[in-house]
């Protein structure tokens, strides 16, 4: 597949719906930890394992007022096939951006920045954020750069790693996440 039958534009993206989750789920799974961690950068094989989201989860995202996961689709043959997706929610006047997964066939084409874009955009234009701010795993030090490619700073700020009840086992000590942030236009 050359690169620019990879590329998505904004037009290609829009808000999931509830029928969106079964395809959802698993590309969410497949991206953060299934299993293509030997092509995949954005992979977090390493350093935990367990479910990265429920269909109960996206469900109840999907369905909140706060929240959005903006989708990027493609035509296929046989209809329309989810690329990525990402989740925006409204905190005051900043937005949590998060849960940022591409297809790791369909990475490095541009699917990923497109969709930071539309996300920023939409926690402007509809949430009405002046900021927006996200968590990534600590350790993740090729992420960490391109989100700083994308204009996002660390804050200084940590997080401490998920509760033993998510379901979610840290494969290394002192497992945290850091805060970045980025002021919005």
């Amino acid at each position: 597949m050359k690169t620019s039958e990879r590329l998505i534009s904004a037009d290609q993206v829009r808000s999931a719906t509830l029928a969106d989750i079964a395809e959802l789920e698993p590309l969410i799974r497949f991206a953060y930890r299934g299993g293509k961690e030997k092509v995949s950068w954005t992979n977090e094989h390493k350093l935990v394992k367990g479910p990265r989201i429920s269909e109960a989860e996206l469900k109840e995202t999907i369905s909140s007022a706060e929240k959005v996961i903006l989708v990027a689709e493609q035509q296929a043959d046989d209809g329309k096939v989810l690329l990525g997706c990402i989740l925006v929610e409204q905190q005051a006047d900043c937005a949590y951006i998060g849960m940022l997964a591409v297809d790791p066939n369909k990475q490095s084409g541009g699917i990923g920045k497109t969709l930071l874009q539309c996300a920023e955009r939409y926690a402007v234009g509809v949430f009405g954020c002046q900021k927006a701010k996200m968590w990534i795993l600590a350790g993740r030090d090729e992420l960490l750069a391109w989100y700083k490619r994308m204009n996002y700073a660390e804050t200084g700020e940590t997080k401490p790693f998920l509760p033993p009840e998510s379901g979610v086992v840290p494969l290394v000590e002192g497992l945290h996440f850091l805060v970045i942030a980025k002021q919005l236009d």
